[in-house]
């Protein structure tokens, strides 16, 4: 909001600003102060511009072999009303792509739930894999 002074225009602010707002968003979800929160969002600000250059100049090189691919189950739908597909892969995975949801959202896919369900499904296609020996043990080869 502006207000007029003597032909000057004077901002008015009308309630704290974005930065502010989710600087304590961020403090009251983490349970920290202002200045951590502040320096958190900074640093996803910082990831996020990272991100961005890494995903816009990387091109992946095609992967001769099957994919096995972990859906979250539970996540929210993309922009455009449904869940990215697992075979947007396709065209850098020769193989098959093998879809397999886990019944959670994104951020607990790495929780000891997700992990017990994720697991056995690694461990029954790596030892299944004819050039992996019985005598490899758990882990990739």
């Amino acid at each position: 909001m502006a207000a007029r002074t003597g032909g000057r225009v004077r901002e008015q602010r009308c309630g704290p600003s974005y930065r502010e707002q989710l600087v304590e968003m961020l403090g009251r979800s983490f349970g920290r102060d202002p200045a951590f929160a502040s320096t958190l969002l900074g640093r996803i600000s910082t990831g996020l511009e990272n991100s961005k250059d890494i995903s816009t100049g990387y091109r992946p090189r095609v992967f001769d072999g099957d994919l096995l691919f972990f859906s979250a189950a539970q996540s929210a739908d993309g922009e455009e009303g449904e869940r990215p597909s697992p075979s947007v892969w396709q065209p850098v995975v020769t193989g098959v792509i093998v879809e397999n949801k886990v019944d959670c959202d994104h951020l607990r896919m790495t929780t000891p739930e997700a992990l017990a369900v994720i697991g056995p499904i690694l461990e029954n296609s790596l030892g299944s894999r004819p050039d992996r020996a019985a005598d490899d043990g758990p882990g990739l080869p």
